[in-house]
């Protein structure tokens, strides 16, 4: 069946990309719609056409809304509800709803009830979403489609220019096995000569304090002064959202005092294993990692891997903010035993060539790694979580594995073709437009689309 035979609904991409899908004959029923980069929100809001915007902040329709059968928002909440509650922590728009703990269960359920609204209303077969869901109403939206027996495609942005992955749920991502091949293209597996493209522009500690004072003063400001909106329901909402800005900004200055001596940049010459810690919240971390975006749990479990006279290296992420880095944290950390706390400025190439093996949730650090020919652990969804020197905590991976590992070129050479093949023409997400020479969003919008159709057809 192709895709122009089923009643599609599209999820975070934006209007330019579902009408180019439609002029190629695919039947949208229904577009939760994200606006295209630096554009204004509002385009247009209808049954059909929904803004993202609106949607992921709970302000929908009482049109779009009936109560979803309990056995389907208990089974949503089993599949899902650890990464809903990291999620809607994670933007502003949704924690200014928080107050207690039992919000999270409410909104769990308006989103549950929405999704299952609209879904059941527009009698959808196939639900398509332009990235791995980390908005508390994706995820409902993903586990109710999931459990009404829709079909769901996720795309997922690579590190290879111009490619994405398509997988029908996120723990997929590296094992493929819910995947159309393609035709195979080179991956590069030598050494890496640079950080990637995202890790640039990483601010100086003078900057950062500079700037979370203009955060703290702004938001401090607002509340003072009762700048807040003209009605009661907006006064309320900027009144948490300024509320929590002030927070945070108060938690990061504090963070900023605290990195600089809690960890150092003084490396010895003893044997260890490299934890380069996730930037959080994340994506990466809050949704691929599963339980494992605790990363101190992650943490604990090499513990009890790696011999205790062996060290691990604790490194910060230079990017890393106050959020999520309590001082619970830090008191966490230190309980366990022969770590070393590194300091973000010591090369992580260099982290990573000395040591006898890397560890990480699902960052980067992995695939630099085993291109350096160490040993990974793994503890999320990775694209690169199954090929050669790769160990999934899944498996039971013991420290004789680390031991017994034997780098091989032509074994990892030929993983990484087969691998290259799941990789489909075009990207999912525009931040990475930059990466494409030339980039074309219509030819970028039909390359999606003919991913999408060779994952429909049944033969």
């Amino acid at each position: 069946m192709s895709a122009s035979k089923n009643r599609v609904g599209l999820i975070g991409f934006n209007r330019q990309i579902g009408q180019t899908f439609e002029a190629a004959g695919m039947h949208i029923e229904t577009h939760i719609y994200a606006n295209e980069i630096h554009k204004k929100r509002k385009v247009e809001s209808s049954s059909k056409f929904i803004n993202f915007h609106d949607w992921k902040s709970y302000e929908f329709s009482e049109t779009f809304y009936a109560s979803a059968p309990i056995d389907i928002v208990k089974e949503a909440k089993e599949k899902v509800f650890d990464e809903f509650i990291r999620c809607t922590d994670r933007w502003s728009w949704s924690a200014q709803l928080i107050n207690n703990w039992n919000d999270y269960d409410h909104l769990f359920q308006l989103a549950c009830n929405h999704s299952y609204y609209w879904l059941k209303t527009h009698r959808l077969n196939c639900l398509i979403f332009s990235n791995v869901p980390h908005q508390g109403m994706a995820l409902a939206q993903f586990a109710v489609a999931k459990k009404l027996g829709i079909k769901t495609l996720i795309f997922s942005q690579s590190l290879f220019p111009g490619k994405s992955w398509l997988t029908e749920s996120w723990e997929d991502i590296g094992e493929f096995a819910t995947s159309k091949m393609t035709e195979e293209f080179e991956i590069d597996i030598s050494k890496p000569k640079a950080p990637p493209f995202y890790m640039a522009n990483v601010k100086s500690n003078h900057k950062r304090k500079f700037k979370n004072l203009l955060q703290q003063l702004r938001s401090r400001s607002l509340i003072t002064l009762g700048l807040t909106g003209i009605s009661e329901k907006k006064r309320r909402s900027n009144f948490q959202r300024n509320t929590k800005r002030w927070q945070n900004a108060v938690e990061d200055s504090r963070y900023l005092k605290k990195k600089n001596s809690f960890f150092t940049d003084q490396t010895g010459s003893e044997s260890f294993v490299y934890f380069p810690l996730h930037l959080q919240p994340e994506m990466t971390t809050d949704v691929l990692g599963g339980k494992y975006a605790d990363q101190i749990l992650a943490i604990e479990k090499l513990r009890e891997i790696v011999p205790n006279e062996i060290q691990i290296y604790v490194k910060e992420n230079p990017k890393q903010t106050g959020l999520l880095r309590s001082e619970s944290f830090f008191r966490r950390l230190e309980q366990i035993d022969n770590l070393k706390f590194i300091s973000p400025d010591v090369p992580s190439f260099e982290l990573t060539q000395n040591s006898i093996a890397v560890a990480t949730i699902t960052g980067t650090a992995g695939w630099e790694a085993l291109r350096m020919g160490k040993p990974v652990f793994v503890f999320g969804d990775s694209f690169w979580k199954s090929l050669p020197g790769a160990f999934h905590i899944k498996k039971s991976p013991a420290w004789s594995d680390i031991k017994n590992f034997k780098y091989n070129k032509i074994k990892l050479q030929k993983a990484v073709k087969e691998l290259s093949r799941f990789a489909h023409d075009g990207i999912c997400d525009l931040q990475y437009a930059s990466q494409v020479k030339n980039f074309d969003e219509e030819k970028n919008a039909n390359a999606l689309l003919k991913a999408i159709e060779l994952h429909l057809v049944q033969r």
